[in-house]
Protein backbone atom coordinates (compact mmCIF):
# COMPACT_ATOMS: atom_id res chain seq x y z
CA UNK A 1 0.00 0.00 0.00
CA UNK A 2 2.81 2.57 1.08
CA UNK A 3 4.38 1.68 -2.82
CA UNK A 4 1.10 2.47 -4.33
CA UNK A 5 0.61 5.76 -2.39
CA UNK A 6 4.27 6.76 -3.47
CA UNK A 7 3.57 6.20 -6.89
CA UNK A 8 0.49 8.24 -7.02
CA UNK A 9 2.41 10.77 -4.99
CA UNK A 10 5.54 10.58 -7.44
CA UNK A 11 2.90 10.63 -10.82
CA UNK A 12 1.10 14.16 -9.30
CA UNK A 13 4.33 15.63 -9.01
CA UNK A 14 5.29 14.84 -12.65
CA UNK A 15 2.06 15.66 -14.13
CA UNK A 16 1.55 18.70 -12.37
CA UNK A 17 5.25 19.63 -13.76
CA UNK A 18 4.22 18.79 -17.25
CA UNK A 19 1.04 20.84 -16.77
CA UNK A 20 3.08 23.67 -15.72
CA UNK A 21 5.41 22.99 -18.62
CA UNK A 22 2.00 22.98 -21.05
CA UNK A 23 0.97 26.30 -20.08
CA UNK A 24 4.51 28.02 -20.70
CA UNK A 25 5.95 30.63 -19.07
CA UNK A 26 7.10 31.99 -22.54
CA UNK A 27 7.33 35.53 -23.64
CA UNK A 28 5.43 35.95 -26.43
CA UNK A 29 5.90 38.14 -29.30
CA UNK A 30 3.24 40.77 -29.68
CA UNK A 31 2.32 43.03 -32.49
CA UNK A 32 0.96 46.91 -32.48
CA UNK A 33 -0.42 48.88 -35.16
CA UNK A 34 0.79 52.68 -33.98
CA UNK A 35 -1.77 55.16 -35.21
CA UNK A 36 -1.76 58.86 -34.85
CA UNK A 37 -5.45 59.02 -33.78
CA UNK A 38 -6.36 59.14 -30.18
CA UNK A 39 -8.93 56.98 -29.51
CA UNK A 40 -10.67 55.63 -26.03
CA UNK A 41 -8.63 52.41 -25.10
CA UNK A 42 -5.47 53.22 -26.73
CA UNK A 43 -2.18 54.08 -25.05
CA UNK A 44 0.26 56.68 -25.97
CA UNK A 45 3.95 55.34 -26.96
CA UNK A 46 6.49 57.38 -27.34
CA UNK A 47 10.45 56.92 -27.98
CA UNK A 48 10.21 54.88 -30.97
CA UNK A 49 13.02 53.55 -32.62
CA UNK A 50 11.42 54.94 -35.91
CA UNK A 51 9.06 57.75 -37.73
CA UNK A 52 7.06 58.90 -35.92
CA UNK A 53 8.36 58.66 -32.80
CA UNK A 54 5.13 58.49 -30.91
CA UNK A 55 1.82 56.97 -31.30
CA UNK A 56 -1.04 54.97 -30.01
CA UNK A 57 -1.48 51.50 -29.66
CA UNK A 58 -4.37 49.09 -28.76
CA UNK A 59 -4.26 47.63 -25.24
CA UNK A 60 -4.34 44.32 -26.42
CA UNK A 61 -1.88 43.55 -29.22
CA UNK A 62 -3.16 43.02 -32.64
CA UNK A 63 -1.41 40.00 -33.04
CA UNK A 64 0.00 37.84 -30.58
CA UNK A 65 2.82 34.58 -31.09
CA UNK A 66 3.54 32.69 -28.54
CA UNK A 67 5.34 29.63 -31.06
CA UNK A 68 7.38 30.32 -33.63
CA UNK A 69 8.93 27.95 -36.13
CA UNK A 70 12.52 29.20 -35.96
CA UNK A 71 14.90 31.82 -34.78
CA UNK A 72 18.35 32.67 -35.88
CA UNK A 73 20.70 35.44 -35.76
CA UNK A 74 21.88 36.05 -39.40
CA UNK A 75 25.36 34.67 -40.62
CA UNK A 76 28.29 37.13 -40.00
CA UNK A 77 26.35 40.00 -38.27
CA UNK A 78 27.14 38.17 -34.62
CA UNK A 79 30.29 39.48 -34.86
CA UNK A 80 29.23 43.17 -35.56
CA UNK A 81 30.22 45.69 -32.99
CA UNK A 82 27.43 45.04 -29.87
CA UNK A 83 26.92 48.72 -30.42
CA UNK A 84 25.35 48.28 -33.99
CA UNK A 85 21.88 47.06 -34.82
CA UNK A 86 22.29 43.49 -35.17
CA UNK A 87 19.58 41.00 -37.30
CA UNK A 88 17.16 38.49 -36.21
CA UNK A 89 15.80 35.90 -38.43
CA UNK A 90 12.14 34.74 -37.36
CA UNK A 91 10.33 32.50 -39.28
CA UNK A 92 6.95 31.55 -38.66
CA UNK A 93 4.67 28.44 -38.23
CA UNK A 94 2.48 28.09 -41.26
CA UNK A 95 -0.85 28.32 -39.37
CA UNK A 96 0.19 31.52 -37.98
CA UNK A 97 1.32 33.04 -41.79
CA UNK A 98 -2.39 33.96 -42.12
CA UNK A 99 -2.85 36.18 -39.32
CA UNK A 100 0.35 37.56 -39.71
CA UNK A 101 -0.22 38.71 -43.57
CA UNK A 102 -3.84 40.03 -42.48
CA UNK A 103 -1.79 42.19 -39.87
CA UNK A 104 0.33 43.22 -42.24
CA UNK A 105 -2.39 44.45 -45.00
CA UNK A 106 -3.87 46.34 -41.69
CA UNK A 107 -0.77 48.08 -40.90
CA UNK A 108 0.76 48.86 -44.70
CA UNK A 109 2.49 51.97 -44.59
CA UNK A 110 2.39 52.43 -41.20
CA UNK A 111 4.77 51.52 -37.74
CA UNK A 112 4.53 47.73 -36.45
CA UNK A 113 5.32 48.18 -33.19
CA UNK A 114 7.24 44.84 -32.08
CA UNK A 115 7.37 43.58 -28.61
CA UNK A 116 8.74 40.67 -26.57
CA UNK A 117 6.58 40.46 -23.42
CA UNK A 118 7.03 44.30 -22.23
CA UNK A 119 10.46 45.00 -24.06
CA UNK A 120 10.53 46.44 -27.81
CA UNK A 121 12.04 45.00 -30.36
CA UNK A 122 11.47 47.16 -33.20
CA UNK A 123 9.00 49.49 -34.49
CA UNK A 124 9.71 49.29 -38.71
CA UNK A 125 7.61 51.04 -40.93
CA UNK A 126 5.46 48.65 -43.20
CA UNK A 127 5.40 48.69 -47.00
CA UNK A 128 2.46 49.72 -48.71
CA UNK A 129 1.76 46.80 -50.01
CA UNK A 130 1.46 43.48 -47.66
CA UNK A 131 2.72 40.38 -49.69
CA UNK A 132 2.15 36.94 -48.27
CA UNK A 133 4.59 36.94 -45.13
CA UNK A 134 6.36 33.62 -43.77
CA UNK A 135 9.31 35.15 -42.26
CA UNK A 136 10.63 38.05 -40.54
CA UNK A 137 14.18 39.84 -40.00
CA UNK A 138 14.34 41.97 -37.07
CA UNK A 139 17.09 44.53 -37.02
CA UNK A 140 17.52 44.66 -33.41
CA UNK A 141 19.01 47.99 -31.90
CA UNK A 142 19.84 46.46 -28.57
CA UNK A 143 23.20 45.14 -27.50
CA UNK A 144 21.66 42.20 -26.03
CA UNK A 145 21.28 40.51 -28.88
CA UNK A 146 22.31 36.70 -27.53
CA UNK A 147 19.89 37.37 -24.10
CA UNK A 148 16.85 38.31 -27.15
CA UNK A 149 17.81 34.84 -29.15
CA UNK A 150 17.72 33.33 -25.61
CA UNK A 151 14.49 34.55 -25.09
CA UNK A 152 12.96 33.96 -27.64
CA UNK A 153 14.26 30.20 -28.52
CA UNK A 154 11.58 28.31 -25.87
CA UNK A 155 8.90 29.96 -28.95
CA UNK A 156 10.67 27.84 -31.38
CA UNK A 157 7.74 25.35 -31.56
CA UNK A 158 9.66 21.24 -31.84
CA UNK A 159 8.60 19.84 -35.21
CA UNK A 160 6.01 17.11 -34.66
CA UNK A 161 4.24 18.96 -32.30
Amino acid sequence: MRNLILILVASCILLGARTGESQGTNVPLKFYIVTDLKEPGKLFVENLPAEPKSGFISLKPDLTLTNISEVRPIPGLLEAPRDLPRTLHIMLRSEDVPDFTALSTRAAGRVLLIKLGNETLAAPRTSNSAPKVDRIVLIVSSPDLDRILNELQPLVQQKGR
